[in-house]
């Protein structure tokens, strides 16, 4: 699974339109070292943990979360960074995802909560989500082949239930409210999310409160600020098996980049798309495994964009708040 196929997955413009597809892929850790399915140096990973006070009750909120008060555990708010029960680290079964998007369009911005029949380790869900190695998976699509089967690529973490999180997701800036995004459902999916872009570029500062329902309430979770992106090659959005990626890469903080391509391909009539979450250090290759996937004829369209990412957890829920701008 690669970050982009899960949000991307989530989108309204997708859940209204009653698009998915029943599909075949594969996923390729790029060391080689990163155990099945494309996870990332193993399945325990690496330090996933921001010790953030003590126990499941939220206690003092920790002196790493930088919150105020540590909220009120799996009963009431959370606030500030990585605040509340055990920082980011255990287990969880409830689980938000929050974020913009930054395009030239403007910013969209998009929400899900679910809960997990068992527990999901927090520090694998990292792994998959921001892995610390380049992972790709190519996707074929036969066409014509679209029929809503509510496959979002998390699956993987076990079976789960959509929750409500209220009647709608507030997003502030520190000018006052910069989005409200309500709750929609379709064919069982609940997921928040807005009609229009919002003009321009998303502000510094962005933070998140969710009033609450079946998902706890929590307030001022801090939607991270993400640098922009200068690409230098491709110098367009045509891309190849051969293309070879080059930007400004980012030494600090927690980002990663995102490559996406998608062509059609006439001799089989499929869709192929190909999704890379991979380290932002400036430059990326596709590897020969996923070239020969993609396949010699693949020339097809795309886009290179930056995800900076938050992760909050309170006891035994975890929000993952992300913000994304393209090149």
């Amino acid at each position: 699974m690669t970050l982009k196929y899960l949000y991307s997955a989530i989108a309204i413009s997708c859940l209204l339109a009653g698009c998915g597809s029943s599909n075949d892929s594969t996923e390729s850790d790029m060391d080689g070292d990163g155990g099945d399915n494309g996870s990332v140096d193993g399945t325990d990973g690496g330090d996933a943990s921001t010790e953030g006070g003590d126990g499941t009750d939220g206690g003092d909120g920790g002196d790493s979360g930088d919150g105020t008060d540590g909220g009120d555990g799996n009963n009431g708010d959370s606030s500030g960074g990585n605040t509340g029960g055990d920082g980011t680290s255990g287990n969880f079964t409830d689980w938000g995802f929050i974020g913009v998007e930054e395009y030239d369009e403007g910013v969209e911005a998009f929400a899900a909560f679910a809960r997990f029949d068992a527990d999901v380790s927090v520090a694998q869900a990292e792994q998959e989500l921001t892995p610390a190695t380049d992972v790709c998976e190519v996707t074929r699509t036969d066409m014509g082949d679209f029929d809503f089967d509510a496959d979002f690529g998390f699956e993987e973490f076990g079976s789960f239930t959509w929750l409500s999180a209220g009647d709608n997701i507030v997003i502030s800036s520190p000018a006052g409210t910069y989005s409200t995004i309500p709750k929609m459902e379709f064919a069982g999916v609940i997921a928040y999310g807005q009609d229009d872009p919002i003009p321009g570029s998303a502000p510094s500062g962005l933070t998140v409160d969710i009033p609450g329902d079946e998902f706890m309430a929590m307030s001022s979770l801090a939607i991270p600020d993400a640098p922009a992106l200068q690409v230098s090659s491709p110098a367009s959005d045509s891309i190849t098996p051969t293309t070879q990626f080059a930007w400004a890469g980012n030494s600090s903080g927690s980002t990663v980049i995102y490559i996406y391509a998608s062509s059609f391909d006439g001799s089989s009539n499929q869709s192929v798309d190909v999704d890379c979450t991979v380290v932002d250090d400036g430059s990326f290759q596709f590897p020969s495994a996923i070239q020969a996937e993609m396949g010699a004829g693949f020339s097809g369209t795309g886009d290179v964009s930056r995800v900076a990412y938050n992760i909050v957890q309170n006891g035994s829920t975890v929000v993952f708040l992300f913000h994304e701008v393209a090149r």
